[in-house]
């Protein structure tokens, strides 16, 4: 699955062509201009990555938390293969804790590595 994520959204986390690929489908607008703010905003968003992969890239849904992002994961098990999305690249800012997700909404902790734009 993470070969299919990288063909569709790129794996080059310093490419900002990808990060621009990913904001189009997670509707962010504007897009951002610096790989840093697009990493940012990337980030705030909660979706489900078996849909990002393979579902229709008009109809993604978007959850207003990690939160709500679990229970859809859960109810649908939808689950995108953990090893899978072990390693780093334009994937790590999608990564969410859907087994014990965080309370709050899009804008909880953002990890130091993509604050720092790594």
């Amino acid at each position: 699955m993470k070969q299919e994520f990288d063909a569709l959204y790129g794996s080059d986390e310093h490419d900002i062509n990808n990060w621009h690929k990913l904001c189009h489908i997670l509707r962010i607008d504007p897009v951002p201009n610096t790989l840093k703010e697009c990493r940012l905003a990337v980030f705030r968003k909660h979706v489900n990555l078996v849909d990002l992969v393979e579902g229709s890239r008009e109809d993604i849904q978007i959850f207003k938390s990690e939160k709500k992002l679990s229970e859809y994961t859960r109810r649908t098990e939808k689950f995108f293969p953990k090893e899978d999305a072990a390693d780093g690249g334009v994937l790590r800012a999608l990564r969410r804790h859907i087994l014990a997700p965080r309370d709050g909404h899009s804008k909880g902790r953002i990890s130091r590595s993509v604050k720092d734009g790594r």
